[in-house]
């Protein structure tokens, strides 16, 4: 039955607007999340990260706890879901760890 199906849909940045039909890549979406800006030595030019912030985590990894928990809902209601992922979003979402963690001495030394 159609009605249990869950669908992911995963985006650079959004599946509507301006940029729903430009490529993206790891380092456009570090860059327009924010989080290219936290990462390097301070005073100098951000350092790139492989490909690991942006499209493993904050696509993959996203995708992943997003079917995790539509299966969740499909399981307690019988209801299909639509997961809706962002790279950007996620990588931003993932990155708030980055900027809380900066004044508890984490990164320090």
């Amino acid at each position: 039955c159609a009605c249990l199906r869950v669908y992911l849909v995963m985006s650079w940045i959004c599946r509507a607007g301006p940029y729903a039909l430009m490529a993206g890549h790891d380092i456009n979406y570090l860059a327009v999340s924010g989080i290219l800006s936290m990462l390097g030595r301070h005073g100098e030019k951000p350092t790139p990260p492989i490909n690991l912030l942006a499209d493993f985590a904050g696509g993959g990894l996203m995708c992943a706890l997003g079917i995790a928990m539509a299966l969740l809902e499909r399981a307690q209601s019988g209801n299909g879901q639509v997961v809706d992922a962002s790279m950007v979003r996620g990588a931003a979402y993932l990155g708030t760890f980055l900027k809380t963690s900066q004044g508890i001495g984490l990164w320090t030394g």
